[in-house]
C-alpha cells in the first residue's frame, strides 16, 4: 500500500505550530515538498533537512512527502530544532574556521554530532510535551 502524501497545507499548519512552540515566530520558514531521494542522504532514512540563515531569519525545509502525518510532524519539530540552536552552529563554525587542518574537520564533526544529538532530544522532549496536551 503507497502512504499517503502529506499536503503543503499541513505541512504549513504543522511549521506554524511548531514555529509557535520553540518562539520562532520572527523567523520566515519556507517548506520545499519533495521525494525522499531528492534529500541529501536518503540512503541514511533521512526524511527532511534544513538551511538556516540565522542573520537573515530564514529557512528552507524540505520534507519527504510519501509519509504518514506523525512522521512529517515528526520532522518538521526535528528541523525547526535545529533552526533554533542555528545561532549556536553558525558561532561554532566561525571558531573552526581559525583552526587549522585534521583539528577544523574534526571539531566540524563533533559539532555536526552534537548539533544533530541535542536537536534529537529537543524534538522528542517537545512532541511528547505537545501530544500529552493535545491528550
Amino acid at each position: 500500500m503507497a502512504s499517503k502524501k502529506t499536503t503543503p497545507a499541513q505541512v504549513g499548519k504543522m511549521i506554524k505550530k511548531w514555529k509557535e512552540i520553540l518562539g520562532l515566530q520572527h523567523w520566515v520558514i519556507h517548506a520545499d515538498l519533495v521525494e525522499a531521494e531528492e534529500l541529501l542522504h536518503p540512503d541514511e532514512g533521512l526524511t527532511g533537512q534544513i538551511t538556516s540563515r540565522p542573520s537573515q531569519l530564514d529557512a528552507l525545509l524540505s520534507v519527504a512527502i510519501h509519509r504518514g502525518r506523525d512522521a512529517v510532524e515528526t520532522t518538521v519539530a526535528h528541523e525547526l530544532c535545529h533552526v533554533l540552536i542555528s545561532p549556536l552552529d553558525c558561532a561554532a563554525e566561525l571558531l573552526a574556521a581559525q583552526l587549522s587542518g585534521q583539528a577544523q574537520a574534526l571539531h566540524k564533526i563533533v559539532l555536526q554530532e552534537h548539533g544533530e544529538a541535542l536537536a534529537t532530544q529537543l524534538e522528542r522532549t517537545l512532541l511528547r510535551l505537545a501530544r500529552q496536551e493535545e491528550t
